[in-house]
């Protein structure tokens, strides 16, 4: 596994046009972290080095630990608008498809959004989710489209009031619930709050602060922030047509 880890590390220093030394600064690490993973090729790497690794890499850590989305090490901008890969839902467990997870987008079950991509961040780190249920219909109601930069490519931390990505896992990733909400960051644990007007959702999730990708909410679910939200699309609707309720113009 490190012959080919160390391989794809390669292949983003090459397609970066950078050096190992300024990757392995990047994610965190000490300078010669990436040098110490090719000379030591028997050495296991942790998950935390790996996810630390995909930051100053630019890419997923699934892709730098297993190539599980198959694609390319440096992805072109996607042209035609902003890809959306799925929905946002609170309190909805999906059952995962292991065989197909890191690849949603090359299934093209959403269409995408007729909007040109923020230009602060790389193609391949922004996709569009969709609002499905009330838990954020403060700011984002059923159909909206959020539109999302991956962690890895800020290079920054998480902003205090930020809205971010949230998935949960369970039962060793086989389920996923997946919702959008806002970041509240309290010393040794961070809160992450709906903003609803529907009772149902006013409680935050609190999540000890562990490594990352490795925390656990109150629930003993292991938790992730993928990502952040940096805009909310809305289509527009058609005026109704009043003439059918006995207006006149």
């Amino acid at each position: 596994m490190t012959d080919d880890l160390f391989a794809r590390i390669q292949a983003r220093l090459d397609a970066l046009k950078i050096s190992a030394r300024k990757a392995s600064i990047d994610s965190g690490l000490g300078p010669d972290a990436i040098r110490d993973i090719g000379r030591k090729p028997h050495n296991s790497v942790t998950l935390t080095t790996i996810e630390k690794l995909a930051i100053g890499l630019r890419t997923t850590p699934e892709w730098l630990a297993f190539d599980i989305d198959n694609r390319p090490p440096a992805e072109p901008a996607y042209d035609g608008g902003l890809r959306v890969e799925g929905e946002v839902r609170a309190g909805t467990w999906l059952e995962v498809d292991l065989e197909t997870q890191g690849r949603e987008k090359d299934l093209d079950l959403y269409p995408s959004v007729p909007v040109n991509l923020d230009t602060r961040w790389p193609a391949d780190s922004q996709f569009g989710l969709i609002v499905r249920g009330p838990s954020i219909n403060r700011h984002a109601v059923e159909g909206d489209v959020l539109a999302c930069v991956d962690c890895w490519a800020l290079n920054r931390p998480i902003a205090e009031g930020e809205l971010v990505i949230v998935e949960r896992m369970k039962d060793s990733g086989h389920y996923l619930e997946r919702t959008a909400k806002f970041y509240e960051d309290c010393k040794d644990h961070y809160k992450l709050w709906p903003d609803s007007t529907d009772p149902r959702y006013q409680e935050a999730i609190v999540v000890p602060k562990g490594e990352p990708g490795e925390e656990v909410d109150e629930t003993g679910t292991t938790i992730r922030i993928r990502a952040i939200v940096a805009w909310i699309h809305r289509k527009a609707v058609k005026r109704p047509n009043r003439s059918a309720d006995g207006h006149h113009s």
